[in-house]
């Protein structure tokens, strides 16, 4: 959804690039620049945090994958919320570079490696046995 967001304040910043900005709407053009960064590197990320949150510790709280590479997804997430935090804190303008993006490595390898992982592999099942 805020990606969405982020997509119709962008198509809100061209269309008011195509018009001529003027000295007075270049502070609306400023303000939903900031915007659009902030619902995408912000609170875009947040919720990926939270929802990727619950989702590790599903996984490792069933034991469908390998318990370190569900680890690994947690410190992860924390490393991309916590970049998140410092984005905020720094201020305008709203976007993870620089030295900010290698904080978003360990879950970028850890997301291939996990796909591979299912892959291959497949989650891993429990079977019951009642009798």
């Amino acid at each position: 959804m805020f990606y969405a967001l982020s997509a119709l304040f962008l198509t809100g910043l061209l269309g008011n690039a195509l018009s001529g900005v003027s000295e007075s709407s270049s502070s609306l053009f400023s303000f939903i620049w900031n915007l659009r960064d902030a619902a995408n590197f912000i609170v875009g990320v947040w919720f990926f945090s939270f929802g990727s949150t619950a989702y590790y510790f599903a996984l490792y709280k069933n034991r469908m994958i390998p318990v370190w590479l569900s680890i690994w997804g947690g410190i992860g997430i924390l490393l991309v919320f916590s970049t998140s935090l410092a984005v905020l804190i720094i201020g305008p303008p709203y976007t993870i570079s620089g030295l900010l993006s290698l904080l978003a490595l360990p879950i970028a390898l850890q997301e291939i490696v996990l796909g591979i992982y299912l892959i291959v592999k497949g989650f891993q099942q429990e079977v019951k046995n009642d009798g």
